[in-house]
């Protein structure tokens, strides 16, 4: 599989609250998990990774305890002590930095070639400090609560054309000139049949698509 999500280092897992929170989200999403799954497959109350219970009531991050990290690293087969010490990975390792890309300007400026890859002069750049992005990967902030409670107003999707897209997969496409999100049906050779977030709409039959690795705020 075409994943390139890394564990962080431990100084990049300290940094924040919010920087655990979103190497979970990561870990899960390289199990093919959604947090509720992932909480479920560690033994926790199926809502215990949600967002919503990730803030205070000020706005800010709660921490993970520790029993709750080592129940979901070890029910996803890792090491906590590898995991917290950044074992075999470069402590030099700089954060990705992507092209960022805003929703709303997908449809009015045309960004990809022909081939599917992100072109011409880029207008921002995004760091990230848990995802090792590959040379083609880039970012887009979604500026619209369209695609809620999937995708938040505000969060930033980490999308990959070169990612092995496979059923349940959530993926950017773009059909008649308009990019959607939606998630993978049905897969029949390099056609893919795709659920519309937003409309459910069914959408038979289409090639090129970009995986989206993780969506995080």
């Amino acid at each position: 599989m075409a994943w390139r999500v890394a564990v962080p280092e431990s100084a990049d897992l300290f940094r924040s609250a919010e920087a655990l929170w979103n190497a979970i989200d990561l870990l899960a999403v390289e199990n093919g998990l959604t947090p509720s799954a992932l909480a479920r497959q560690a033994g926790l109350d199926p809502t215990a990774l949600n967002p919503s219970k990730r803030r205070r009531a000020d706005g800010s991050y709660r921490w993970l305890s520790l029993e709750t990290l080592v129940r979901i690293l070890e029910s996803l087969g890792h090491s906590p002590a590898s995991f917290l010490l950044g074992q075999g990975r470069s402590s030099s390792r700089e954060p990705s930095r992507l092209r960022l890309v805003m929703w709303s300007e997908l449809g009015q400026i045309q960004f990809f070639d022909r081939a599917g890859l992100l072109a011409g002069p880029a207008r921002d750049f995004v760091t990230h400090p848990i995802f090792v992005a590959g040379s083609h990967d880039y970012a887009v902030r979604l500026d619209t609560d369209f695609f809620e409670p999937v995708f938040r107003a505000g969060a930033l999707l980490l999308v990959s054309p070169g990612a092995i897209v496979g059923v349940g997969d959530r993926v950017l496409g773009v059909r008649k000139g308009k990019f959607f999100i939606g998630t993978v049906n049905s897969v029949h050779g390099r056609m893919l049949d795709i659920i519309r977030s937003g409309d459910g709409e069914k959408i038979l039959g289409m090639d090129l698509t970009h995986r989206i690795l993780a969506g995080t705020l």
